[in-house]
């Protein structure tokens, strides 16, 4: 008796999970290929790294070992007997769960790290070189990866890692599978307080970290359209190009943040469906097989929508007048004193020039004939000025 049921309720998450898990194979080695490219590109460049490029690669990094081991992989490493394509046992299972649930984790921090770094950069001005310091990369880096460190230790102490019916990979689930959906067919749960810490945590962490990119993407997009809208009004002499660059960057950044939203949304929707009601409509799993692999390959299309948008070069002014002198100048205003100054150049080309043709008839014995006191008068007076 129980064995038939067993094998009807195994039977029934199959034919629903098997569609799912192709899609997210099929998407994850688009996003893995997207983020190999990142990866590449980013060790080719010669200029030196920066911050930015740290963080794309790490979250680049983080979203190949997810796909790898969530998505490509999927319900291989679970254990035999229980879903289509399963060949594991319960270590392969833990193994799987761990490094999908870490990379997991450690993805969103990095977005979190991502953001402030360009709201940082483009709207408070931080130099480049203010980020090398040892805090910055701790917090930045080594914090985000200690953290999702740290909180995945926990489930290996209490074994809170197994694989749940209806996924497409192991991961925070009791032990043995299937007991949160019949105990007296798959037996009694164990390690359910682990589990539900962890998923809890999980969760918060989710949160804050769409907050604090929520934030950061608003305050950019307010400064990105404050800067376009200033650009249109006045053209700044001397610092047209650093403007379009920051707004540039700051335009790389929002795409992330909204990467990170299109990736979580639907996951975020299923679980709030899944807490209130019990079980989540079938087209959102299918829309949350689809987005949550498919981060890679958004990451992807924003890297390569500026070709390295981290150190792109900023073209030099070549005007003779300064930016801080323009800056607030009407543009018929600084063409008057762009005229006026180019005059004055042209007179002092003419007076070193009648100098040192004076200077050279003098020291050859050939005195100036005709020569005009007047027009001496005015180069002495021009010079003066000078």
């Amino acid at each position: 008796m129980d064995d038939s049921t067993r094998d009807d309720i195994l039977m029934g998450f199959n034919k629903e999970v098997i569609p799912r898990i192709w899609i997210t194979r099929c998407v994850a080695i688009m996003s893995m290929i997207g983020s190999f490219c990142i990866i590449r590109h980013s060790f080719k460049k010669t200029e030196g790294y920066d911050m930015g490029m740290y963080l794309v690669v790490l979250m680049s990094a983080s979203d190949v070992m997810v796909s790898l081991f969530c998505h490509v992989i999927g319900t291989t490493m679970a254990p035999s007997g229980l879903v289509y394509g399963a060949l594991g046992n319960r270590t392969t299972c833990i193994v799987q769960g761990y490094f999908g649930f870490f990379f997991g984790l450690l993805g969103p921090m990095i977005n979190t790290a991502l953001a402030l770094y360009f709201l940082l950069l483009v709207k408070h001005g931080w130099k480049r070189e203010r980020f090398e310091s040892y805090c910055n990369r701790f917090w930045f880096l080594l914090f985000p990866t200690l953290l999702s460190l740290i909180i995945m230790i926990i489930p290996l102490i209490d074994g809170g890692i197994s694989y749940n019916l209806g996924t497409t990979a192991c991961g925070v689930s009791p032990h043995p599978p299937g007991c949160n959906i019949n105990e007296e067919v798959f037996g009694k749960c164990e390690s359910l307080v682990v589990n539900n810490i962890i998923s809890a945590t999980f969760l918060l962490a989710l949160i804050i970290s769409g907050t604090v990119i929520a934030v950061s993407m608003i305050k950019l997009w307010i400064y990105v359209r404050n800067t376009e809208k200033k650009s249109k009004r006045h053209v700044f002499q001397g610092t047209e190009n650093q403007q379009g660059q920051s707004t540039l960057i700051g335009k790389v950044g929002i795409l992330y943040s909204a990467a990170f939203f299109l990736t979580w949304i639907f996951w975020f929707i299923n679980v709030i469906i899944f807490v209130i009601v019990g079980k989540a409509p079938l087209f959102l799993k299918y829309l949350t097989a689809t987005s949550i692999p498919a981060q890679g390959l958004m990451n992807t299309f924003v890297y390569f929508y500026r070709v390295d948008p981290h150190n792109a070069p900023v073209k030099k002014n070549k005007s003779k007048v300064t930016a801080t002198s323009t800056q607030h100048i009407p543009t018929t205003h600084r063409k008057n004193e762009i005229k006026i100054e180019d005059e004055r150049i042209k007179k002092e080309d003419d007076c070193i020039s009648y100098q040192k043709k004076k200077s050279n008839d003098e020291s050859s014995g050939v005195k100036l004939e005709h020569s005009n006191p007047n027009r001496n008068h005015n180069i002495s007076s021009i010079m003066g000025k000078k």
